[in-house]
């Protein structure tokens, strides 16, 4: 028996409104004030940044994307921004993130200001990211979408372990780093070496790339690194690797 569709939707308004009742009134500013204890510390690890989240009250996912795109330009001048700021917000998406959910991240125009680790172990929702990242962008994750429009820094994908990474724009050197599984789209340009001691996983180019890691040929190369044959990269839908 098909379910009933006016049903369903009332189930749909109750759970919603089950969220909003649970949720604290000062959400949004308990997340503000949250990134103010990380931004200006060098010593604080991504393990503290979590344990920080873990603690927050009860918030929602449009309180996560109203805080990535008007709350964060507070923070630029602190001096570890980029970095804790990065973890903190894939923080926030990673405690309250269900499979198949979907956040959209508007990143503010930094300069060369541009976040680290978006996307760090993502496990289970779509993560979309508009602007410029930069470095570690989805290291380790996990499973789910993440999709960047815009262009992001070096060791993009850097240990990842499933899920698919899709980039639009282009990458500086790295993507790929000791990856152990997942998939990796970049329809951008590769600046610099790709695939530097890959385990695993599947990598498909569209645009330009310098060189695999492997490849002794390439001029910027003083050494070579290792690529698994469990590691499949393709360039414009050929083989490149393994040979």
């Amino acid at each position: 028996m098909r379910p009933d569709p006016e049903e369903t939707l009332r189930q749909f308004r109750r759970e919603a409104e089950a969220r909003e009742e649970t949720r604290s009134p000062d959400s949004l500013s308990a997340i503000i004030d949250g990134c103010k204890e990380v931004a200006d510390s060098a010593s604080v690890h991504s393990t503290d940044i979590w344990d920080l989240v873990q603690v927050l009250p009860v918030y929602r996912r449009e309180d996560v994307e109203e805080f990535a795109a008007r709350c964060l330009p507070e923070f630029r001048e602190h001096t570890c921004y980029t970095r804790n700021a990065g973890l903190y917000l894939s923080a926030l998406v990673n405690r309250i993130g269900r499979p198949g959910e979907v956040f959209t991240l508007r990143l503010p125009y930094s300069g060369k200001q541009k976040l680290d680790s978006i996307g760090n172990y993502l496990d289970g929702p779509t993560l979309l990211v508009y602007g410029h990242v930069g470095a570690c962008l989805g290291f380790g994750m996990r499973s789910g979408l993440l999709r960047l429009q815009g262009a992001a820094g070096d060791s993009a994908g850097m240990g990842m372990h499933g899920g698919v990474l899709e980039i639009d724009g282009t990458v500086r050197k790295g993507l790929g780093e000791v990856m152990q599984g997942g998939i990796i789209r970049l329809r951008g340009r590769a600046r610099g070496w790709v695939a530097k001691n890959a385990r695993a996983g599947k990598i498909d180019i569209e645009g330009f790339y310098r060189a695999l890691a492997n490849d002794s040929n390439h001029y910027h190369h003083s050494q070579t690194f290792p690529i698994s044959s469990k590691v499949t990269i393709t360039h414009n839908g050929k083989q490149v690797w393994p040979r």
